[in-house]
């Protein structure tokens, strides 16, 4: 998947054939840890009148995207907007990014790949460095 620098025109295919894709809006950000004291992203979009968050070390975008697909909503653009409104990172399916995720190798380089589902661990015991990731991203609706 290529990511995209800056926004490109839209074009209308045609005058009989127009649909509306619904365009999905992420709130980038950053947490500290509650322990260890480490960065992570966190993403949220409203979609459907419920509101979805996902944290990740690597690939938060995608991790978001998964969730709304797993929720049913249909694919149409994303746009990931940090803090401040900047446009950040865009992209035309929001379901093919839910499909991809980022891998970080031992030597500390980053790749795009294709998800892939993690099996679960088997005590069902939360590991010791969980995260605080409490609080919402979302401005407060005026």
């Amino acid at each position: 998947m290529k990511l995209q620098a800056r926004p490109a025109k839209l074009e209308l295919v045609s005058d009989r054939r127009l649909t509306a894709l619904a365009t999905y809006r992420f709130v980038l950000s950053e947490r500290h840890g509650k322990k260890d004291g480490g960065i992570v992203d966190v993403a949220e979009c409203n979609w459907n009148g419920q509101r979805f968050e996902a944290v990740s070390r690597n690939g938060v975008t995608m991790a978001l995207a998964r969730q709304l697909a797993a929720a049913g909503a249909p694919d149409g653009r994303w746009e990931a907007y940090g803090r401040g409104g900047d446009l950040r990172l865009f992209g035309r399916s929001m379901h093919r990014l839910a499909g991809r995720t980022i891998k970080e190798s031992d030597a500390g380089q980053f790749r795009f790949a294709r998800y892939e589902e993690l099996p679960l661990p088997v005590s069902g015991d939360a590991p010791d460095g969980e995260l605080d990731v409490s609080g919402s991203l979302m401005p407060e609706a005026a």
